[in-house]
């Protein structure tokens, strides 16, 4: 589900197309890392984030992200913030990712 207005979004990454929320309970549980990266579903955050920050102060977007989306919602969230705001002024992108740096 998603909704839409002039100045705000909103999505929720609760599950996987096609899979139940049995399922990924059953497959991700106890949900301390993610099990079945979806990066379809990542890039679909990303792009979200990305049109917010096109226009500073104009648009907000709400993004609710479940354990049942991968496997851990902290470590998913981690991820795409590290795609969209990687962190600054390290040099390198492989030690000093956000996603190593909260893990």
């Amino acid at each position: 589900m998603g909704g839409c207005g002039r100045t705000w979004l909103w999505r929720d990454f609760y599950c996987k197309p096609g899979r139940s929320y049995e399922e990924a309970v059953k497959a991700f549980s106890p949900y301390r890392q993610i099990r079945d990266p979806y990066p379809e579903g990542r890039e679909a955050a990303i792009r979200i984030i990305q049109y917010c920050k096109a226009e500073p102060g104009k648009r907000r977007a709400f993004l609710y992200v479940n354990n049942r989306f991968e496997g851990n919602a902290l470590q998913t969230i981690a991820h795409v913030l590290n795609k969209v705001c990687p962190l600054q002024g390290t040099g390198t992108t492989s030690k000093s990712t956000m996603t190593e740096s909260l893990f």
